[in-house]
């Protein structure tokens, strides 16, 4: 059987030849009629390095290719190859070189997507959003209106002039937690009013969630954890799905560590304005550092209170603003229950 292969004498330009196997030499004729005898035994074999491209040999300097590798055979030699070269090689690291591609944006591009994204939606929309959010908890409300009526008047008394409409929802749950929707929806569980002390206390908490929202924070935090879900509500333009995919995790959304500091800076800003005694910040934050306990879940998605703690008693030893009593019906904490 005659083989076709590529022949370099030292030269520049190979010599296309024809190539023989006569037991255990290898036969190569050149264009001129020349035939050029090489022991099989001394011959050095390599591979070109991607599969289907033949086999090269090597000699004294000199090198043969044949493409057809069934002389490999002929010779007495093995066909195999590493599996990292040839054409099925780089399909396989070019095809995990897409799924490392696809994990990257899945992990990282997405959520940055989602939250650059969360900037562009209108306010309308993060209402329609935040309500269907909200609704999750409806069904659980304070079956007595004082605790409802207290937390609201704390509410407005609270709320910054901006687009939002703030709404307040306060549940039955013995939990100390309190979220923050999009589009100035706020739940609020029973279990953190009857922590705090006075309203002021209460108006500290709620002040920093009023401004997760007004910067939106918990908007950004949504479309961070279910990019996707958000992609598509925006593309569809109904809010629907992603608030399904949310309502039941909206409690374990985590904020960046600067959005917690501006929260806090930001609730200060409304204390002020609201002219309710700046203690109350640090008050209520240790007494929620010092309450523990499996229902304190507010802690768990902010960051250690220690220097917020730090940072509220700095702040209430320097601020000079006129302190007015926070103004609610009835003792503190108010009733959950008419019963």
């Amino acid at each position: 059987m005659d083989w076709v292969g590529r022949f370099w004498d030292g030269g520049g330009q190979p010599e296309q030849v024809t190539v023989r196997v006569e037991g255990q030499t290898l036969e190569i004729v050149r264009p001129s009629g020349e035939v050029v005898h090489w022991a099989v035994t001394e011959v050095k074999r390599g591979d070109t390095g991607v599969a289907g491209m033949g086999i090269r040999l090597e000699l004294e300097g000199k090198l043969l290719i044949v493409r057809d590798e069934s002389i490999a055979g002929a010779l007495g030699w093995k066909a195999d190859r590493h599996p990292a070269y040839g054409i099925a090689g780089l399909i396989g690291i070019a095809l995990l070189l897409l799924l490392l591609l696809v994990y990257a944006f899945w992990q990282w591009g997405l959520p940055l997507l989602g939250q650059a994204l969360s900037w562009r939606v209108p306010v309308k929309w993060e209402q329609e959003l935040g309500r269907a959010v909200a609704e999750q908890y409806r069904s659980r409300a304070v079956p007595c209106p004082e605790m409802q009526k207290a937390t609201a008047t704390i509410v407005r008394k609270l709320a910054p002039p901006s687009e939002y409409e703030f709404d307040v929802q306060v549940v039955d749950d013995p939990t100390v937690n309190a979220l923050a929707a999009p589009g100035g929806y706020l739940v609020v569980f029973r279990g953190l009013v009857e922590r705090t002390s006075s309203p002021e206390e209460l108006a500290a908490v709620l002040a920093h969630e009023i401004t997760h929202v007004v910067n939106r924070h918990t908007t950004g935090a949504i479309f961070r954890s279910a990019a996707l879900w958000a992609i598509l509500a925006v593309v569809t333009g109904d809010p629907t799905g992603l608030a399904t995919q949310v309502a039941g995790s909206l409690g374990q959304l985590h904020f960046q560590r600067q959005q917690e500091e501006d929260a806090d800076e930001g609730a200060r800003e409304l204390l002020t304005r609201a002219r309710i005694r700046p203690q109350a910040m640090a008050d209520v934050f240790r007494k929620l550092d010092q309450a523990g306990g499996v229902e304190l879940v507010y802690l768990s998605t902010h960051p250690p209170l220690a220097g917020r703690i730090e940072r509220a008693e700095r702040w209430a030893g320097a601020a000079k603003y006129p302190v007015e009593n926070l103004q609610v019906a009835g003792n503190w904490p108010p009733r959950a229950s008419c019963l």
